[in-house]
């Protein structure tokens, strides 16, 4: 996630001057979803989640999860007291809009058979309990 987020400002620069971002001059990132990274085998279009520690303020960890049916972006976080809800969204703000895109720019959504309705920022679901 760390990559994705370092993006962002690149990316705001590209809609302030109205121009596209070029998600092919960011192949590390595209090689992530489509599979063709090392650590990363499985293109994203084959898997239901995707998980990655994320770091909040550099002294408390979460746990992210992208769902990829219900395009969310869920959150596990061991001492919700830190962070407020609101708080939580404004620093995803950079996953929550890259990742529709990153996603669409790859294909992610037609091999899905998605609308483009989920190209949009996606919600952030704050998880209070763990599944068993």
């Amino acid at each position: 996630m760390r990559i994705l987020v370092s993006k962002w400002p690149l990316y705001k620069e590209c809609i302030k001057e109205n121009r596209p971002f070029d998600w092919d001059e960011e192949y590390r990132l595209v090689d992530y979803v489509v599979g063709s990274k090392e650590d990363f085998q499985d293109p994203w279009a084959s898997v239901d989640y995707v998980y990655s520690p994320f770091n909040v303020h550099g002294n408390h960890w979460v746990l992210l999860c992208l769902d990829l049916v219900s395009c969310q972006v869920k959150v596990w976080d061991s001492l919700p007291s830190l962070t407020t809800a609101e708080e939580m969204t404004n620093i995803l703000l950079p996953i929550r809009q890259l990742v529709p895109k990153l996603l669409d720019s790859t294909g992610f959504f037609d091999r899905r058979g998605r609308s483009s309705t989920y190209k949009e920022p996606w919600p952030v679901v704050i998880v209070d309990s763990i599944p068993l």
